[in-house]
């Protein structure tokens, strides 16, 4: 092995442990951020946790505001990447199979409950902030994407205006909220999807009866 080679090796076997450190420390402050909060935990709380020193955590981000971000962005959560289906059942039946999915995902639980328990709202370039608005947008777009296909599909009423899809999917985006609380109360598995499905199903079910569908 020439000179060039080794070094090439070394370099890239460096820079493998080097992202396997800071993974280490992003799992870590997730951990802490989900146990303590993220305004009650330090540098020194993550440092221990993932079990190395303050200045090895240093070395690879700036500071907690920094992790924060990379913790946020180690996830995305099911419901993020769901896409309307053929019909207004079928799309009603993925978000609900995406929330439930969601029920099995630890890491995205924690993160979830970051998102929602933490008070670093103040400024709205907050990470938190950021993150809960890209994920309210969608959710907001999908379900107004959901009523228009079902609309012209013949399965809901011509007459749903602007207005009304506006006030369903809002409301649609406050009953899945309502739910990611409900997971956070760290109650079995059986018992969270039970309510996730009869939560969804209702609603979905409410929409057509209200519309003269069923």
């Amino acid at each position: 092995m020439n000179t060039s080679t080794r070094s090439l090796g070394i370099r890239r076997k460096n820079s493998e442990m080097s992202e396997e450190t800071r993974q280490k420390i992003v799992e870590a402050a997730e951990n802490v951020f989900c146990e303590k909060g993220v305004c009650n935990s330090t540098i020194e709380d993550i440092a221990l946790r993932a079990g190395m020193t303050r200045g090895a955590v240093y070395w690879h981000f700036r500071d907690k505001h920094e992790i924060l971000c990379a913790v946020l962005k180690s996830v995305r959560f099911p419901i993020e990447d769901v896409s309307p289906g053929q019909s207004f059942e079928d799309s009603c039946n993925r978000i609900k199979a995406a929330f439930l999915e969601t029920i099995k995902m630890p890491h995205a639980l924690r993160v979830a409950k970051i998102l929602l328990h933490t008070s670093v709202l103040t400024n709205n370039q907050s990470p938190v902030h950021l993150r809960l608005t890209s994920i309210r947008l969608h959710l907001k777009a999908y379900f107004e994407q959901v009523l228009k296909s079902a609309i012209l599909n013949g399965e809901l009423p011509k007459s749903i205006d602007e207005e009304e899809l506006y006030v369903l999917a809002v409301t649609f985006r406050a009953v899945l909220t309502g739910l990611l609380f409900e997971l956070m109360l760290e109650l079995d598995e059986k018992t969270l999807a039970s309510e996730v499905d009869l939560s969804l199903t209702s609603f979905f079910q409410l929409i057509q009866l209200n519309s003269g569908k069923e």
